[in-house]
């Protein structure tokens, strides 16, 4: 709820003849249970329409009587129908489903308008874009999300799209884009952006690599091809899975290699055997 001057309401409330305000109490102590603003359109200004709004609606929460939520509404509407007026109505956030569901409850009919609303606490969210969170980001920036979530770190998604956010602990902070950041080399950079230094880096480190070569376009790949039987295509430069092609055959592998390595992404294509469940395991790169 939107805090309003109480000099303001509590004018409108004894001087102001469009506003009608109702308060519900409870007999044996006169605790307030709730209340409901409505504003009389002929009243305010002549409205040719002759019609009325239902301006506030507000509950406690503690309430130990049911029903205080519909009495209200249905006391005001009441009113307005001694005056004869048409129509009361009222306008509900789209993303308030207790509201929505309450006053469809009481017979409210939705009515395809505009309205045009001035910005405040509540109709913000209606102005400004919802803020990007860890579950808009990619796969790959999950992971990392993630991870810093589970040791404790904020994490400020920044562009969920190209996957970069801020980590921030105490008082420092790091700017990071899936697995690199503003600590990564250059030189760091260049060897994840061309897998042909990525698996010749993990190769020489130890780590079991598939076999895998660069595509040439001529007999030999499709020796290579027969030798390994299916393939998994890729481009040499590219993340995320753009370009690649599973199962890559005989008959399909010299046009998926040509396409994947023409289109988008610079660089012959590489292709490496797609392991079996009975073969050992290898890592991918």
């Amino acid at each position: 709820m939107v805090p309003a001057p109480v000099e303001a309401i509590w004018d409108n409330y004894r001087h102001q003849e469009s506003v009608d305000c109702l308060i519900a109490v409870r007999d044996d102590d006169g605790a307030v249970l709730g209340t409901v603003t409505g504003v009389d359109h002929k009243v305010l200004f002549c409205d040719p329409e002759n019609g009325s709004s239902l301006w506030t609606l507000a509950v406690d929460p503690a309430a130990p009587l049911p029903g205080v939520g519909a009495a209200l509404p249905h006391a005001l509407s009441a009113i307005y129908r001694a005056r004869n007026r048409a129509y009361m109505d009222l306008s509900v956030a789209h993303d308030n489903t207790a509201a929505i569901a309450l006053y469809e409850k009481l017979g409210v009919t939705r009515v395809p308008v505009m309205a045009v609303k001035r910005e405040n606490a509540i109709t913000e969210p209606l102005f400004t874009h919802p803020p990007e969170t860890v579950d808009d980001l990619n796969p790959y920036a999950r992971i990392i999300a993630n991870e810093a979530l589970r040791r404790g770190l904020w994490v400020e998604v920044l562009d969920a799209e190209s996957g970069e956010m801020r980590l921030s602990h105490g008082g420092r902070s790091v700017v990071t884009r899936e697995a690199l950041s503003e600590c990564t080399s250059a030189v760091a950079m260049s060897r994840c952006d061309d897998k042909r230094l990525t698996r010749r880096i993990v190769s020489e480190s130890g780590i079991i690599v598939p076999d895998g070569r660069l595509a040439t376009f001529d007999d030999a790949d499709h020796e290579f091809l027969a030798e390994v039987g299916d393939v998994v295509v890729k481009p040499t430069r590219g993340e995320q899975g753009n370009g690649m092609a599973n199962r890559a055959t005989a008959s399909r592998w010299g046009s998926m290699a040509t396409r994947n390595s023409t289109r988008r992404w610079p660089g012959p294509a590489s292709s490496t055997p797609r392991s079996s469940s009975s073969s050992a395991p290898k890592a991918t790169t």
